[in-house]
């Protein structure tokens, strides 16, 4: 992992590997015990400890090479989910050192004799070996967490990364985070007229993604959009957004419903809403407001149950993959980003056309990993999949809308341009920039009447549903949003 990510090996990473080696030994020990027991069904369950220690490292180190985080054992339950496996898992970085350790370590399994005393003297030897020098070592906020503690000792709550930093109540002036925030002298709208609202979310964009932004931040990005980079610069740009999460679960429910999404991994509010009462969404809203509320993308609407959840958010209209009957490149996860934005394009003209009032939300997915992508697609300084991709969108982004602006659908229409979550900076400075880059979103927002402005305060995603709602003139709508106001 240090070698593909091109990180110079430290000192701190003994702790790392000291990490690794007490969780693998754990286990081995485990599957020793298993062994003991000369029982045909005790070697089997080892054999399956074994060949389970080489999976989930695997899946380990697939997950850090993209997130450059720790993983959630509650994202397990996506392996039962057949877009995950069509989208995601068949499309390994090192398939053959898979099966090549997949098959050393049922060989080793079934090879094995049962451990005698020596072999337990070794490996307890080991194990308190790993172990001592994990506390020996004290972690360090300066390196990333991947490389100073094993997954599964922080899924289980034990070997604090940094120590305990202790827990408090929310003190009292603190309540009004989670209030909406309409106060302030108001410099845009209400918008004359029922304008069109069109929401248009790029997979995985973060601010680091925009030259102009990077270099203010004194930073730089590999991964581009210069082109919306050059539209931003003239409308309306937030160039620091706080995105709140990094599941497009949890970043579309905050976009869409005015509420923080949970900041832990469990269960997600968009998940909870399908089972139970739901939150008062923004598509809700404007569809009792008389628009007409349509929902696209071009991923399977059942992965995160969001044919369920759209439906009682007040989308009228569910768009997925099926829909969508033309590709440059496809995967499980759908079609590539400009055969989604030419294809969208028809379905936003027909609700312009429509005799009420559109509220449209699009979601790209060619940016999620594995990156859809045809293969002979080129661009300008890009090397790898991954910002080949973006460029793609970028591109396919800019065609969309320059189409919008042709067909006239600009000047009665609001089109705001965000990201549903951050993929952060990959090659940051430090662990810190790194980790913060990956809560960077931004927006755009293109309003009827064009009117140029860099807008470089701290506002968050939640804010979004707050502030369509105070551009359109229904702040009196927005009562149970939280945020404030980008107005």
């Amino acid at each position: 992992m240090l070698r593909e990510k091109h990180l110079p090996l430290a000192p701190l990473d003994l702790r790392g590997a000291l990490a690794d080696a007490s969780v693998a030994l754990l286990i081995v020990g485990v599957a020793g015990v298993f062994f003991a027991t000369r029982r045909w069904w005790g070697r089997a369950l080892g054999l399956v400890m074994v060949v389970s220690l080489v999976w989930v490292s695997f899946a380990m180190y697939e997950f850090i090479s993209v997130f450059d985080s720790l993983y959630a054992l509650s994202h397990a339950g996506f392996l039962a989910d057949s877009t995950f496996i069509g989208g995601s898992v068949r499309h390994l970085q090192h398939p053959v050192l898979l099966g090549s350790l997949t098959a050393l370590a049922v060989a080793a399994g079934l090879w094995a004799r049962v451990p005698g005393q020596r072999w337990w003297r070794g490996w307890g030897a080991a194990f308190a070996l790993s172990v001592f020098g994990q506390f020996v070592i004290p972690a360090s906020r300066g390196h990333d967490e991947w490389r100073q503690r094993h997954a599964v000792q922080a899924n289980l709550s034990f070997w604090p990364a940094f120590g305990a930093t202790g827990s408090g109540s929310i003190r009292e002036d603190l309540g009004d985070v989670f209030r909406g925030d309409l106060s302030g002298k108001r410099w845009a709208g209400p918008l004359s007229g029922r304008p069109n609202v069109l929401l248009i979310l790029i997979e995985a964009a973060s601010g680091a993604h925009l030259p102009s932004v990077a270099a203010a931040q004194g930073v730089q990005s590999r991964t581009t959009m210069p082109k919306l980079d050059a539209l931003a610069q003239r409308h309306i740009f937030f160039t620091r957004l706080i995105s709140h999460q990094r599941q497009t679960n949890r970043g579309e429910y905050g976009i869409l419903c005015g509420d923080y999404p949970k900041l832990l991994t469990d269960q997600s509010k968009m998940s909870e809403q399908v089972y139970g009462a739901a939150h008062r969404c923004l598509p809700e809203v404007l569809r009792d407001e008389g628009y007409a509320t349509a929902y696209i993308q071009s991923a399977p609407l059942a992965f995160m149950m969001k044919d369920q959840f759209m439906k009682k958010a007040g989308f009228e209209e569910l768009v997925g993959d099926p829909w969508f009957g033309q590709s440059y490149a496809r995967t499980d996860w759908g079609v590539d980003d400009k055969a989604f934005f030419e294809q969208s394009l028809r379905r936003v003209l027909e609700l312009h056309a429509g005799d009420r009032p559109f509220f449209a939300t699009l979601l790209t997915v060619g940016t999620h990993h594995p990156f859809t992508v045809p293969d002979g697609a080129t661009a300008e300084g890009a090397r790898s999949r991954q910002e080949r991709a973006f460029r793609w969108a970028d591109d396919a982004l800019a065609e969309f809308v320059t189409q919008l602006e042709q067909h006239g659908v600009l000047r009665d229409t609001v089109v705001i341009i965000t990201s549903d979550e951050s993929t952060g900076l990959v090659q940051a400075a430090n662990p810190t920039q790194r980790l913060l880059s990956q809560s960077w979103s931004f927006a755009v927002v293109m309003v009827p009447e064009r009117q140029p402005k860099r807008i470089d305060t701290l506002y968050a995603r939640v804010d979004t549903a707050l502030s369509v709602m105070g551009l359109l003139g229904l702040e009196l709508q927005a009562e149970r949003f939280v945020g404030r106001s980008w107005w």
